[in-house]
């Protein structure tokens, strides 16, 4: 299996809409991600993701993908389609048309593992059935809000039949695993941040710890 590293983009440029708390974190000036963009455009061992379904997926990620020649996955969040600020469905399928990938994150944008069990129904089954009215297709992969998941929330996504759930528990992935660490990228980001992550050999003694640690996650 070949080793990947997964980044995860969220918003890009100056924000459209009021941010929740944390939000800003994950914001990224419009410079840093066209540096990130140009580091990674000849690795083919790295992939992108875009997680929430902000307005800047489509006017300012979708033309700097396709000018460099780059594909994408891009988890939509159900439930905030059409809000301002957000993907509409029209702006949806022209990702799809770009040959770009719609990947589920939700309806809410709550937690999976704080989720009641009807809620969480209502995360994966009522919002998959959603989006993929939109885009006329079958919504094969997943990823968890906020990165949370437990025992589970894992176990309902094995019924649901997703072929990859994203988390973000970092390092590095397997690109045929079912479960796939993803790298969250930050506003403190840049070209040299990523380009240090990915070159990033991890140790043995931290493999080891990072494995632990996801077990422990898993079993919860």
């Amino acid at each position: 299996m070949s080793t990947i590293i997964n980044l995860t983009f969220h918003g890009i440029g100056l924000p459209q809409r009021h941010l929740e708390p944390g939000e800003q974190q994950v914001w990224i000036s419009e410079k840093n991600f066209l540096s990130i963009l140009d580091l990674v455009k000849d690795r083919p061992n790295v992939r992108l993701t875009f997680d929430d379904g902000n307005i800047s997926d489509v006017k300012l990620a979708l033309p700097a993908l396709i000018e460099r020649d780059l594909v994408a996955e891009f988890f939509v969040l159900a439930g905030f389609v059409d809000k301002p600020n957000y993907l509409n469905a029209e702006y949806i399928r022209s990702l799809l048309e770009a040959g770009l990938k719609i990947g589920l994150h939700g309806m809410n944008h709550c937690s999976w593992r704080a989720a009641k069990n009807g809620d969480l129904k209502e995360e994966l089954f009522v919002a998959r059935e959603k989006l993929q009215n939109i885009i006329n297709q079958n919504i094969k992969n997943a990823a968890c809000p906020f990165g949370e998941y437990d025992r589970r929330a894992l176990k309902t996504l094995k019924q649901a039949g997703f072929k990859h759930v994203y988390t973000s528990d970092r390092g590095n992935a397997n690109e045929n695993d079912w479960l796939q660490a993803r790298n969250t990228v930050t506003c403190d980001d840049n070209a040299k941040s990523i380009a240090e992550l990915i070159d990033n050999n991890e140790g043995m003694i931290f493999r080891s710890i990072r494995r632990s640690k996801l077990l422990a996650k898993r079993l919860r």
